[in-house]
């Protein structure tokens, strides 16, 4: 037998042994990636910016959502606010016991001026997005905004929203696994939506104003990492507020033509004067009050023909009209 040969049983015999070795004894430390390396702060700050930018985006959609459901609102409690209608304190009171406002009554007329259509439109905007937000963000959510309307040119609204105060994120999310390290962290962000408007017009688009390094956070405690965006958005409503103006002024036409007429003429007086107003962009319904006998209080159902590419709704225009001899 050849040398070479003898030296291989040995060296089989050892390596076995080496191998039950470390299977058994196993090592002393396992072998670990490195926690930090080049690049990782500056990866972690373009990740905010990633989820800062779906959010802004996710904050203009919600604005124009809800720019759109306050119109409705708007429409369907008479051009007053909610507060108005729902706690029965219409300028001239609701229909007994239905959330339908008067805009009139036998002492004095209480139609909604154009700025006072504005002004109830704030307050159902301020409610409409309220519901959208709280549903994303939770206790998070921004609860307060400035808003402004500018109408352009003839059947275009633009709707600005500023946010009053931010809106924090965390980042990591909190379940991420914890990786302790000696760098001080970014714990907060400060971001502009993209599009400046014209209350931040100062601010730089998509700038981060704010960088707060704060001390490491602990094994418990986890990440603290957060950021704060201001979630502002702006709005274009294929819809003016003179089309509502519209719907007053006819009112107040059904009222000078129907008003002299006795109990049994003023229905089918009425019921004329809505047919002729009739159009393919707007749709008349009035039924007289069932509980007034005498026909002089008619509720009001205006469907206003305008395309928006969120909802499958229009608006309705809903309110009661007295029509009959006044105090004044």
């Amino acid at each position: 037998m050849k040398k070479a040969q003898l030296l291989v049983y040995p060296i089989l015999v050892g390596l076995i042994f080496a191998v039950v070795v470390f299977f058994i004894v196993g090592p002393s430390e396992q072998v670990k990636t490195p926690q930090m390396f080049p690049g990782k702060r500056a990866a972690e700050v373009v990740m905010h910016g990633t989820v800062a930018q779906k959010e802004i985006l996710a904050g203009e959609q919600i604005g124009k959502y809800a720019s759109w459901k306050a119109l409705f609102d708007l429409a369907n409690e008479g051009g007053f606010s909610y507060q108005a209608v729902e706690q029965g304190i219409a300028p001239c009171g609701n229909v007994g016991g239905r959330l339908v406002a008067y805009w009139n009554s036998p002492e004095k007329e209480c139609y909604p001026t154009k700025q006072a259509l504005v002004n109830a439109y704030y307050t159902h905007l301020q409610n409409s997005i309220n519901s959208y937000l709280v549903r994303r963000y939770g206790a998070q959510a921004p609860s307060a905004y400035e808003f402004s309307v500018i109408e352009e040119k003839e059947g275009l609204t633009e709707v600005v929203g500023v946010a009053l105060e931010p809106t924090f994120f965390q980042f990591p999310p909190p379940n991420e696994t914890f990786v302790p390290t000696k760098l001080p962290r970014i714990i907060a962000f400060s971001f502009t939506p993209w599009g400046a408007i014209a209350t931040a017009a100062q601010l730089v688009e998509y700038s981060i104003l704010e960088a707060v390094f704060g001390p490491e956070p602990s094994e418990s405690a986890g990440y603290a990492a957060s950021y704060a965006l201001k979630l502002d958005f702006h709005a274009t409503l294929d819809y003016d507020f003179d089309q509502f103006m519209d719907v007053i002024e006819h009112a107040k036409q059904i009222i000078s033509a129907c008003k002299e007429k006795n109990d049994e003429e003023r229905k089918a007086c009425v019921q004329q004067k809505t047919d002729s107003f009739n159009r393919q962009q707007q749709k008349w319904a009035a039924q007289p009050f069932i509980d007034d006998p005498r026909n002089r209080v008619f509720l009001f159902k205006v469907t206003e023909a305008v395309l928006n590419p969120y909802f499958n709704e229009q608006p309705e225009y809903a309110f009661a009209l007295y029509i009959g001899q006044t105090t004044s």
